[in-house]
C-alpha cells in the first residue's frame, strides 16, 4: 500500500470514528455575546438561589421557587417548558443515583466495593448526570442569558437536586 493510500485510509478511519462522537455531543452556543448586565444578573441569580438554599422550605416549595427565580432571570413568559425539562432531568438524576448505589451495593458480592467497581460506578454516574443536565437544553433559547445558564446547567441542576434533597431530609 502506498503512503498516499495509507494516509487516505487513516483519514477515513479518523473521520469514521471521530465524527459520530463530535455530533453526538450536546453543545449549546449562544450566537450573541452576553452583556455586562446579563452577567451581573446571572451573578445575582446565583446569590438568590443560594439564599433560597438557606431558607427553611419543603422540597416542593424549594424547587418551585428555585425554578421560578431562574425563569425570571431567563425572562421566560411561560416557565412550563423549563419546569417540564427540570422534572425530567431530576427524574434522570434520581435513577442514576439509584443505579450507582445498587452497583456499589452489589459489587461482586463483597462487603466493600473494589476500586474498579467504584471507579466504573462513579464514571457512569457522572456521565448520566451530564446527560440529565442536557435535558435543560430543550428549554433554553439562543439568547445570552440562556447561554450563561446553559454553560452552568450541570452545576445548576445538581444545586437544585442536592438542596431539594437536603430540604426534604431537614424536615
Amino acid at each position: 500500500m502506498s503512503a498516499r493510500a495509507t494516509t487516505a485510509l487513516t483519514a477515513v478511519l479518523v473521520l469514521a470514528i471521530g465524527l459520530p462522537i463530535v455530533f453526538a455531543r450536546k453543545s449549546w452556543r449562544s450566537e450573541v455575546v452576553a452583556t455586562t448586565v446579563d452577567a451581573q444578573d446571572f451573578d445575582q441569580l446565583w446569590l438568590d438561589l443560594e439564599a433560597l438554599q438557606q431558607a427553611k422550605l419543603n422540597g416542593a416549595d424549594f424547587e418551585r421557587r428555585f425554578v421560578a427565580r431562574t425563569a425570571k432571570y431567563l425572562q421566560l413568559g411561560d416557565a412550563a417548558v423549563l419546569v417540564g425539562a427540570v422534572d425530567l432531568a431530576l427524574g434522570d438524576l434520581e435513577q442514576a443515583r439509584s443505579r450507582m448505589e445498587r452497583a456499589l451495593a452489589l459489587s461482586n458480592g463483597t462487603a466493600v466495593p473494589t476500586t474498579e467497581v467504584r471507579r466504573k460506578a462513579w464514571g457512569r454516574w457522572q456521565e448520566e448526570q451530564r446527560a440529565a443536565s442536557d435535558r435543560l437544553l430543550a428549554a433554553l433559547q439562543t439568547t445570552p442569558r440562556h447561554g450563561l445558564l446553559a454553560e452552568k446547567r450541570l452545576l445548576w441542576l445538581l444545586r437544585l437536586d442536592y438542596s431539594k434533597r437536603g430540604q426534604r431530609k431537614a424536615r
